[in-house]
């Protein structure tokens, strides 16, 4: 499992009501980790400043980490990576192989990584060009626990791994500053040695104990370790620190646990199936204080917890009991049926382990926690999943709905701990949208990851949409910038048709980008009816009659709605293409007109022309005269246009004598003879020379049918006694 590192250089369909305070955020960037058709998931993130450190797991694609047009890839089954909160990739690393879960990823004032989770197979720990290979104690599927430490760059630091021959697992990690430590909570089993150095430092659970393991961070030498006891299972879920160096451990328990770690005792009582606590240590791992709390029958599980700086203790988990008592008193209950979850959230004195408040996020349907974090002001954020409809208000109601089959994420903003503010809902997709992390930057840009299935709309401000395709029955992650909005000016869409006209009766998928939001698409600029969001629309019906369709695009990015874009389409029909020519027969070095209608553009012999061509063939020449109209198969017709030399016939220069009327002619001609007698004739004669009409003349004025004639040139040669002349006219 090699590193690659690359440095920026500088130079389905969800249904909610979302009744909430208005909030100027945007999707800020959206990004989708993964390939379509295949399985990828972003896990834990964490936010330094402008800075998200992120991990996650790769299917068996090969999946690029770079949001940029570049493409980066990293061998291994999961991948760590560090980028910009505008999704500028700095660098990535991937490692791990099958079995490898990693369940924490922390930093410290470095930017220094420290991931720990649980491998149950042989994976090599550096990502990098050197190769150290761990080995799990048991046999798969047991699990050692690990933790490993990277630089700011990703660079391979050192590693420690807890292990026996049952499961052993690190579900946490945190970073206390004020001894330069990096803790680490979970739960073993038989006996382990927790000293990653030659030395040892053994415990043994009674059954599965949970455990605190201190590390110094910059070398990864043990510093300390300690344990809980009792007769059932106990897991360490979460660990934070305080600025003062005491340690906060919550998880759960199956029966009566001893908190304190030394020769004394301090016994947490059991009231169902699994229950919770949370427990103080101070630097020295000297107990303090510990509190359980759960109902009389099903789990009550805490996953996250964190510390309001000066301020109190936040945990929240899930809970499926009807009730959670908090040492022994009512906290919060559960409108749920026993054994479906809802989403509980305390705060609680980090001096006493008192419970000052208690709240809960949930309804008659199964709600699961997904994150817990504070911005810089101490307002409190958490998220969820939930199936059907939702109260996702601590405090009060804000009703919003989802699929009961596949479910859908949101995360609810609180002022402080105990107001609330805003709940954003968003998702989608038949295998179901999960927040799986939630953090907050320096700059309150709230960063969200997690993964989806199918299709499903991945910006969770009102009103917006914004669709990612991960593919049938596959799942892709997703990482979201959710940021405050900076102006309320709006980029229009832009269209990015391939096609500006189709034809009549055919079918067309329309096409628009935006530079961030979601596109609304209208029938008219005064339509208040959405036809379809997102960057295409399919009417699904063909375009017909023919005709200019115009359709009115906004961009909508939840800091405002953007002027209208006009999407024209213009729907032709198929040529009817006439071709007729001036003259069929022409003498040679004469002109005919070629005039051709029917279409809005004509070529003539392969080049380009006018409906009216004029033409001068040298010799008899066949035309190809083809049509078209925009988006229409085109339309072609031929005409031959006879030449010929006239050999043998010219036209009297002295010819005053003789007139003919009209010329052209259509059906007849009159013929005028000045000196006209009784030996007067009137021959008509085509092009070629060939007599095809004589006629008598009985007087000065003589009319000929000449509407039997094909149309061309002819030639009128009058004989009498006192000699001949020929006049030329035109058959048409």
């Amino acid at each position: 499992m090699k590193r690659k590192i690359y440095t920026l250089l500088f130079g389905m369909p969800l249904l909610f009501s979302n009744v909430s305070k208005a909030q100027n955020y945007y999707a800020k960037t959206i990004e989708k980790v993964g390939v379509t058709n295949s399985v990828s998931r972003v896990g834990k993130t964490a936010v330094a400043k402008n800075t998200i450190f992120n991990w996650g797991t790769l299917g068996s694609n090969t999946v690029d980490l770079d949001p940029s047009a570049s493409t980066v890839t990293v061998s291994g089954a999961s991948f760590v990576r560090r980028l910009t909160t505008s999704q500028q990739l700095l660098w990535a690393v991937g490692f791990g192989g099958t079995g490898t879960t990693v369940n924490s990823l922390k930093l410290d004032n470095d930017k220094s990584v420290y991931i720990g989770g649980e491998f149950s197979q042989a994976f090599d720990v550096d990502p990098g060009s050197g190769v150290i290979t761990v080995t799990p104690s048991g046999s798969f599927p047991k699990t050692d626990a690990f933790i490993i430490k990277l630089d700011s760059n990703g660079l391979y630091k050192w590693h420690a791994i807890v292990g026996s021959i049952n499961n052993d697992v690190c579900k946490d990690l945190a970073f206390d500053a004020v001894s330069n430590s990096i803790y680490a909570t979970g739960s073993f089993s038989n006996t382990v040695d927790f000293d990653p150095s030659a030395s040892t430092y053994t415990m043994t659970a009674t059954n599965k104990d949970m455990f605190v393991l201190k590390l110094n961070a910059t070398t990864g030498a043990f510093v300390s370790a300690f344990k809980n006891a009792g007769a059932g299972d106990q897991t360490g879920n979460t660990i934070v620190c305080d600025a003062s160096g005491d340690v906060y451990v919550s998880g759960e328990y199956g029966n009566s646990p001893d908190m304190d770690p030394s020769a004394s005792t301090y016994t947490l009582p059991t009231a169902g199936y699994l229950d919770g606590f949370v427990a103080k240590y101070n630097a020295s791992g000297t107990f303090q204080w510990a509190s359980s709390f759960g109902g009389p029958g099903y789990s009550t599980l805490p996953l996250k917890s964190i510390l309001i700086p000066g301020g109190n203790l936040i945990l929240a988990g899930n809970f499926s009991d009807l009730q959670i008592n908090y040492n022994g008193s009512f906290a919060v209950f559960n409108n749920s049926t026993v054994g479906t979850n809802d989403i509980f959230y305390f705060s609680i004195s980090p001096s006493t382990g008192t419970l000052t408040n208690a709240y809960k996020i949930g309804s008659t349907n199964e709600e699961m926690f997904g994150d817990l974090s504070i911005d810089q002001a101490n307002n409190v954020y958490i998220s969820g999943n939930s199936f059907g409809v939702c109260n996702t208000n601590p405090v009060g109601t804000n009703i919003v709905s989802f699929s009961s089959t596949y479910g859908g994420p949101f995360f609810t903003k609180m002022t402080g701990t105990s107001t609330f503010d805003y709940t954003r809902a968003f998702g989608g997709g038949i295998s179901g949208t999960t927040i799986n992390n939630l953090n907050i930057t320096d700059y309150n840009e709230i960063i969200i990851g997690g993964y989806f299935g199918w299709t499903a709309n991945l910006d969770p401000s009102p009103g917006v949409i914004q669709n990612y395709n991960a593919g049938n029955s596959n799942v892709n992650g997703f990482l979201i910038n959710y940021a405050s909005c900076t102006s309320t000016v709006v980029a229009s869409p832009v269209v990015t048709n391939t096609l500006t006209a189709i034809c009549d009766g055919g079918y067309y998928i329309m096409t628009a980008s935006s530079a961030g939001g979601g596109i609304n698409w209208y029938a008219s600029s005064t339509s208040t009816t959405v036809l379809a969001s997102g960057t295409s629309y399919n009417t699904n019906n063909p375009f017909t009659p023919a005709g200019v369709y115009s359709y009115y695009l906004t961009n909508n990015t939840g800091c405002g709605v953007s002027p209208q874009t006009v999407l024209n389409l213009t729907v032709s029909t198929i040529p009817t293409l006439t071709v007729a020519t001036s003259n069929t027969l022409l003498c040679t070095g004469q002109q005919a007109t070629i005039t051709a209608s029917g279409a809005m553009s004509y070529s003539l012999n392969n080049v380009s022309s006018p409906a009216v061509s004029v033409i001068s063939p040298t010799t008899t020449t066949t035309y190809t005269i083809v049509g078209s109209n925009v988006g229409c198969p085109v339309t072609a017709v031929t005409i031959t246009q006879s030449v010929s030399t006239c050999t043998g016939i010219e036209e009297a220069t002295t010819n005053n004598l003789v007139s003919i009327y009209p010329n052209p002619a259509n059906d007849f001609i009159t013929v005028g003879v000045a000196d006209a007698n009784e030996g007067t004739t009137i021959h008509i004669i085509n092009a070629l020379g060939e007599l095809v009409l004589t006629e008598k003349a009985t007087s000065t004025s003589t009319t000929l049918k000449t509407e039997n004639l094909t149309n061309g040139i002819y030639f009128v040669k009058v004989e009498s006694k006192n000699g001949s002349a020929i006049k030329k006219f035109i058959k048409q």
